[in-house]
């Protein structure tokens, strides 16, 4: 009867994640390849268009920014890793150890843009060096119309468009090289959505930036922070609890501490202690069933990235609130409890 059960619940998910990647090819990446834009602006002619891209790796996003073009550009021009970030979820970005930084504040010695002059991604002396050589180059940036568009290579055109009543319309247009069908299938699942959450939050905080309104509030911020720190620590309660397992805590604590070793963020830090030690501390518990705890955490992660105006409270404050939610829920409790969780032991 359990084996009949387990071979059912298997089925069930197979079915489950197959009309997810059903939906987000047909509903969810046709939205996020062309979020904010019309089809006059998808029509568009632009510096850097790379012809025959658009069928495998092509993408454009659009934002309306209420406030002059004037305004909006020097936020704009002063991107890069060593200047004022790329306005995006720098937490992510630092798990790599990038030592990205995001500024609310226009700085002159960082409105100089050069035509063939580079953005970097990355510091130069990436992880301090140890790779041995300067991380040389980025984007290069290979046109240039300063106050209105700039072509970054391998990225594509950034466009400034006024409009009326001192409002301006800010597009990106993002294309690649023809890719295998290995390399199709990471970037449908890794890739594009991914290039999409950074670039969008990129787009709607110089949105807000240039239009002067205030970010998430502290108090919210810092509820988010405590959510983090708790997922972490029943994440690490789990792994503790499970005998010859406990060594694979090191693997968060360690990536935890290099990321605030090279970037000095805490915030990256808890972010990468916490996802890791919740990544474990599951494939820990559900053991065979890691493929569907996986695919569950997948699904999962790209929703709140993709419906969240700012994905970083709405992790935090989720991970708090479902932690209440146990405690108070007497089924879910013993459960938990039955898993190892703080109160069982």
């Amino acid at each position: 009867m359990k084996r009949m059960l387990k071979f059912l619940l298997a089925v069930g998910f197979i079915i489950l994640f197959s009309l997810a990647v059903f939906f987000t090819d047909r509903v969810v990446q046709p939205w996020y390849r062309t979020w904010g834009v019309n089809r006059a602006e998808i029509a568009l002619s632009l510096p850097g268009d790379r012809a025959g891209d658009r069928p495998y790796n092509w993408a454009m996003r659009g934002v309306t920014i209420y406030a002059p073009i004037e305004k909006v550009w020097p936020w704009l021009a002063q991107i890069g890793q060593d200047r004022a970030g790329f306005y995006s979820y720098s937490w992510l970005e630092n798990l790599i150890f990038a030592d990205i930084h995001n500024t609310s504040q226009i700085k002159r010695e960082w409105q100089e843009v050069r035509l063939g002059g580079f953005i970097h991604p990355l510091p130069q002396n990436y992880l301090g060096g140890i790779l041995g050589r300067k991380v040389e180059g980025g984007w290069r940036l290979t046109h240039l119309e300063v106050g209105r568009m700039m072509v970054l290579e391998g990225w594509g055109p950034f466009v400034l468009s006024p409009l009326e009543s001192d409002k301006t319309r800010f597009f990106i247009r993002s294309s690649g090289d023809r890719m295998s069908l290995p390399q199709r299938i990471t970037s449908f699942l890794f890739l594009n959505p991914g290039h999409f959450i950074m670039e969008r939050r990129m787009m709607v905080e110089i949105k807000r930036l240039a239009e002067g309104r205030a970010g998430t509030p502290p108090w919210w911020q810092w509820l988010a922070h405590i959510g983090f720190a708790l997922s972490a620590l029943i994440g690490a309660w789990v792994i503790i609890r499970r005998r010859g397992k406990r060594l694979w805590l090191l693997l968060p604590l360690a990536h935890a501490g290099v990321v605030l070793i090279f970037t000095r963020d805490w915030q990256s830090a808890l972010v990468a202690c916490s996802a890791l030690s919740l990544l474990i501390a599951g494939l820990l518990l559900f053991r065979r069933w890691w493929w569907a705890y996986i695919g569950c955490m997948w699904i999962f992660t790209y929703a709140v990235f993709f419906i969240a105006p700012d994905a970083y409270p709405a992790f935090g404050v989720f991970f708090l609130v479902a932690f209440a939610f146990m405690l108070v829920f007497p089924p879910l409790r013993r459960r938990w409890n039955a898993y190892g969780g703080p109160a069982g032991g």
